[in-house]
């Protein structure tokens, strides 16, 4: 940041009279503000000590209304009742085989159930709770629920969660115990909080009652919020900082099902009033809450039944509190910017009455630093700035006077004015000695230059001068040493000039000028000139040497040099005089090669057929021996064939027969079936009747007790009654269950005998389809033998055909052997020649080339198939016309062997 002894005039005194005028009134604004903060952070923290204690006193009384509730519950007669009842009800359904989930659906409990249910029902909505619990006490059997969750009917010497170990401390200790919220599994795992006591009767203890206490009763405390404002709450905490009630600002986050869902860090309140609070610690005081803002906090440990021990917290954020902090603060700052803004005008007005005139000044310095020396400042004042402004006009009309002497030098220089120099006397002192100057710097560069013009001059006119002499210093001394260099090379060039054309003259076109003397584009020129003689006498050597070889009798010689132009023709013309020879002596050569290959494979194939021939004679005969003896074979299983689909056919009668018996069978057994049903009906009627005796009785026994002494004799009745009525319930029961076996039975039978009859439906298929196999065999038996004599005749033909091919095949070799010696003596002729086919074309250099470029005549090449003269076949004729168009289709190259010489018999060897 710049210093402010760096800062300009005009800045400098605006800033002194703000810092006069506005400095007292932030200091009086700041004092006030903290004064408000003061009061206002006070009365936050009286209003939340004061909400922290209502509602810790409202939790703690909720919990001793509850433990009350839990005492009067388990003293009421009817509770006892229930508790022996349903303890008695479960165990003879556990004994029943019943499931602890299908309880409900067992009709004995079902009845207990209902009578006690309405009550406890009625009871738990109406206070409030979150589920009833009868447990007993042997195995902490669930005896009932109001809810039945997943809980209902377990045992609880089983489980591991919070209620069993609730239940194991009361049966234990004999007195009313508490757990703390933790995740319950039955309750879809949210958390859950119980109250339990024992039940006794006598002074023994005959159940375990439990209450779960609902989180929405405690949430409805928590979330009262009068006087909080936007952002104030009020929250409970446990032992684990999880949440014990749902948070007003995050329900998601911070609710109580989240809380132990999630991380203490996520989801819990680890911050230092929760800490303190838990430690026993009763105080407010400004801290981060767990959303990360600061909040005035007011906090005291809650001490619950059972050594419980919660938090409760009561906040606020502190921004909320100190709002109508900023509001004032916000008006002192609009007040200061209202005095500062006064302040800066009155400031500026005073400012600008020193500054302008200096920064006119600055402005002319500035505009004469980049050249521009027209500026003047003109101020009509008397005093320092005044004068100021007149010396300042008559130095920059002498700096504009010297630079219009130095610039006319310049310009009489570019223009080639050399003898031009600046009058010095015009000037003085330090003016006068710049004008001296340049004039000297003008005098020391036109020499030299004069020198190098006159140099020039001559070279482009042909007169190659001598070297320069006289002394020069710096660059001049340069263009100096590049002028000698120039006369240097220039003689050079002219010398090897004339030596070249004097040894071309005397016809000695291997002289070539030395370029290793030159560099750049004078070595350039003389290698061009070297380039220009190699090029006319290397193609002459070239072709001198490929005629000299073909003269020789070798015509795989050729010009493979790289030409262009006239050179190229002549390279063309030469390569294509020596391909057209050596194409039609390589013709000839695979023409005498194919005849004598195909008249050997002619003679071998006739020898291989007619050892062929006579082993397939001899196999025919053997063939035709086993067709005999097939033929014996196949009429005997035509026979066996009938005999098995007349086998098969009995088969099939006797198993419809059983089949009938089966259905017979089928509807007896549904007729007992029936009968079952209609018994099991009349049963389940007599045991209804029984049920509803049994709960007449039970209510008259209800009824006698209201009615004290006068009701002992009828309750004596309904006892009795009801003792009669569960007796004919158990001899219903054991008749149904007899029935029902009757009908299971029954109904075995039925599935027997429809499996019984499926399997014989099975059979008369599988025999059926055995009958029509054995038919289809008897039928192909008989065409089988039809075919093997159709075999038999046929093998007799071809044993006739083969004996005539072996007498062709001893006729093909005789021929074959006379043509294979005249192919010989062809060869023997053509091979005194070099030829390119089969190797490489070899360059006049003695370097090879690629055969692609001067290859043997392809198909339409034109040359294979002009004439030649074929001498005589074996049987005195001519050759045929087949043999020429073949090698005209192709060349000699591309026709095969039956091309060349096709057997007379084709027609008879095409059989095979």
């Amino acid at each position: 940041m710049m210093s402010m002894k760096n800062w300009k005039m005009r800045p400098r005194v605006v800033a002194a009279f703000l810092v006069a005028g506005i400095v007292p009134l932030v200091v009086a604004g700041w004092f006030a503000s903290n004064r408000a903060s003061a009061a206002l952070e006070d009365q936050a923290f009286a209003q939340l000590e004061t909400v922290r204690a209502i509602k810790a006193g409202q939790v703690q009384a909720y919990f001793s209304e509850r433990m009350g509730d839990l005492d009067v519950l388990a003293a009421n007669p009817f509770v006892k009742m229930a508790v022996v009842e349903l303890e008695a009800a479960t165990a003879a359904a556990e004994a029943r085989g019943v499931r602890e989930q299908d309880l409900m659906s067992d009709a004995g409990y079902r009845r207990v159930h209902d009578v006690y249910d309405p009550v406890l029902k009625h009871y738990m909505e109406v206070y409030g709770y979150y589920d009833i619990f009868l447990i007993g006490t042997r195995v902490g059997r669930v005896n009932y629920t109001v809810t039945k969750e997943p809980d209902f009917g377990t045992h609880l010497a089983d489980e591991s969660h919070h209620l069993a170990r609730l239940w194991e401390q009361t049966v234990g200790s004999g007195r009313p115990n508490t757990t703390d919220m933790e995740p319950y599994a039955p309750s879809a795992g949210a958390p859950a909080m119980f109250i339990a006591t024992p039940v006794e009767d006598g002074g023994r203890v005959i159940g375990v009652l439990a209450m779960q206490i609902s989180s929405e009763q405690i949430n409805k405390i928590m979330q009262e919020r009068t006087g909080m404002g936007e952002t104030g709450e009020s929250y409970l905490i446990g032992p684990g900082k999880r949440m014990r009630s749902d948070s007003y600002l995050d329900p998601r986050g911070h609710s109580l099902a989240a809380s132990f869902a999630g991380t203490v860090e996520v989801n819990g309140v680890d911050t230092e009033a929760a800490t303190r609070a838990l430690g026993g610690e009763t105080a407010a005081d400004v801290i981060i809450d767990y959303n990360g803002n600061p909040v005035y906090s007011a906090f005291q440990p809650v001490d619950l039944p059972g050594g419980i021990r919660w938090a409760l917290l009561s906040e606020i954020d502190v921004a909320e509190v100190r709002q109508p902090i900023a509001t004032l603060q916000r008006g002192i700052l609009l007040m200061s910017i209202v005095a500062g803004i006064l302040v800066g005008l009155f400031a500026l007005f005073t400012a600008g009455g020193i500054a302008t005139p200096v920064v006119k000044l600055a402005e002319a310095a500035k505009a004469i630093a980049k050249g521009d020396f027209s500026q003047r400042v003109t101020l009509d004042r008397g005093d320092e700035l005044g004068e100021l402004a007149g010396s300042f006009g008559e130095m920059s009309a002498a700096v504009q006077a010297v630079v219009a002497e130095l610039g006319g030098t310049a310009d009489a220089v570019k223009a080639g004015r050399l003898s031009h120099r600046g009058d010095a006397r015009r000037f003085q002192g330090t003016y006068a000695d710049l004008v001296t100057g340049v004039n000297g710097v003008v005098d020391s560069f036109v020499t030299p230059i004069s020198v190098t013009s006159h140099y020039l001059a001559d070279i482009s006119a042909g007169t190659i001068p001598d070297k320069i002499t006289e002394k020069y210093h710096g660059d001049f001394d340069q263009i100096k040493s590049a002028l000698n260099q120039l006369v240097d090379v220039m003689t050079g060039l002219l010398g090897e000039t004339r030596a070249l054309t004097a040894s071309a003259l005397a016809g000695d076109l291997s002289a070539r000028g030395d370029a290793k003397r030159y560099h750049g584009g004078w070595h350039d020129l003389v290698g061009g000139i070297n380039e220009t003689l190699d090029a006319v006498i290397e193609p002459v050597k070239e072709a001198q040497t490929v005629l000299e070889r073909v003269a020789g009798q070798d015509l795989t010689a050729r010009m493979v040099g790289t030409y262009k132009g006239d050179h190229a023709r002549i390279k063309e013309a030469l390569n294509a005089a020596v391909d057209n020879l050596d194409e039609g002596m390589t013709q000839v050569q695979a023409a005498a090669e194919q005849v004598a290959s195909a008249s050997d494979e002619i003679s071998s194939g006739s020898q291989s057929l007619a050892q062929s021939t006579s082993e397939q004679a001899s196999t025919l005969e053997e063939i035709s021996s086993s067709l005999q003896e097939m033929t014996s074979m196949t009429q005997q299983s035509a026979t066996n064939a009938h005999e098995a689909k007349g086998l098969s056919d009995a088969a099939r009668q006797y198993s419809e027969k059983g089949m009938e018996s089966m259905r017979r069978l089928a509807g007896a057994v549904e007729k007992i079936k029936a009968s079952s049903d209609q018994t099991a009906k009349i049963v389940k009627t007599i045991d209804e009747i029984a049920f509803q005796t049994n709960l007449l009785a039970l209510n008259a026994a209800v009824e006698a007790a209201r009615a004290g002494d006068a009701g002992k004799g009828f309750a004596v009745v309904a006892e009795e009654v009801r003792n009669l009525a569960m007796r004919s319930a158990e001899a219903a029961k054991n008749t149904a269950t007899l029935i029902e076996e009757s009908v299971g039975n029954a109904e075995g039978g039925v599935a027997l005998n429809a499996e019984v009859m499926g399997n014989l439906e099975e059979i008369t298929s599988q025999v059926v389809k055995v009958s029509e196999v054995m038919a289809e065999i008897t039928a192909a038996s008989e065409q089988q033998s039809e075919g093997i004599n159709q075999v038999t005749t046929a093998v007799e033909q071809m044993n006739q055909v083969t004996q005539q091919t072996a007498a062709n095949a001893e006729e093909s070799s005789s021929a074959s052997e006379e043509l294979s010696g005249q192919a010989e003596e062809l060869k023997s002729l053509v091979g005194r020649y070099a030829l390119t086919a089969g190797r490489a074309v070899v360059g006049a250099s003695g370097t090879r080339g690629g055969q692609g470029s001067y290859g043997t005549a392809g198909p339409g090449n034109g040359h294979a198939g002009k004439a030649r003269g074929w001498g005589k076949s074996h049987n005195g004729g001519s050759r045929r016309p087949e043999v020429a168009r073949a090698i005209h289709r192709g060349g000699v190259a591309g026709a095969s062997a039956s091309d060349l010489i096709p057997f007379d018999d084709d027609d008879v060897l095409g059989e095979f």
